[in-house]
Parts: C-alpha cells; structure tokens; sequence
C-alpha cells in the first residue's frame, strides 16, 4: 500500500523530530560537566583529622577549574584534574581552605580542619604586685587578671 502524501510528511516530521531529541540529548549530556559548574574533591587529609608531624600532603582533585588555590596561594591541576600540595601546619588546629574558579567565573570553596600535635611547653605563671599573671606557650601569648 503506498504512502499519501500526508503520511509521507508525517512520517519526515517525525523522523526530524527524533534526530532533533538525539541531537539535544547527546548536547546536553556531553556539556553535563560544563552544566554542574566547578567542582574541587579532597581525598586526603580527611576533615579533622589528626596528623603525625606538621607536614600533611593535599591531594584531590577537581573538574572544570581554570584556577585553583589553597590558603589564597595558586597550586597547579595536572591534565587529568588532580592536585597534590605540601603544606607546613602550625601545632594544634589548622583551617585549610582550596578556592577554585571556572572559565566563566563561577566558584567554589572547600574548607578541612586538621590537627597538628604541638609539643607544647610546660606553662609559666608569674605575679607581680599588680595581681596580673603571664601565661606563655610556643603558640599563643596570654595576660589574665586574676
């Protein structure tokens, strides 16, 4: 039986309209990344986590991101998207902070806590006639009325 006219039309219509889903659906599914924006992934050190020395080693790695810093000062991204950063920490809790930024601008931030042990001093008091105490450690300096 042959096709009229109209079918023929319906039946070109619908095949344009299929290859026209093909064609958005393939485009979005290959700009989902570019879509998602920025994103920066930490696999090691681990939020709170307590280090052995005051060395820790940064290591993640991030998508779509033209700029990437930690505690605002540039590390570089290998081509796959992976960083990895040395960073000296002070005794006792350390905030690290990675900022990073696509090409049209958009940004993303991620913080970590990690703890450094300290070997901290034994604490010093002295008094003086004005009743004021002096407490001094490696890491912070203190004046308390008593």
């Amino acid at each position: 039986m042959p096709l009229t006219h109209n079918s023929k039309i319906a039946l070109k219509l619908s095949f344009m309209i299929f290859i026209g889903v093909i064609v958005i659906g393939y485009s979005l599914f290959s700009a989902r990344h570019i879509i998602k924006g920025p994103t920066i992934v930490i696999e090691t050190p681990q939020n709170g986590e307590l280090t052995k020395n005051n060395f820790v080693e940064i290591k993640g790695k991030s998508e779509n991101l033209n700029y990437i810093t930690l505690n605002d000062r540039q590390i570089f991204i290998d081509d796959e998207g992976n960083f990895k950063e040395k960073l000296i920490l002070y005794d006792g809790e350390n905030t690290l902070k990675l900022y990073g930024k696509d090409k049209f601008g958009r940004e993303t931030t991620k913080y970590i806590q990690v703890v450094a042990p300290g070997d901290e001093a034994p604490v010093l008091t002295l008094k003086d006639e004005d009743k004021t105490t002096a407490t001094s450690s490696p890491k912070i300096s203190k004046l308390k009325k008593l």
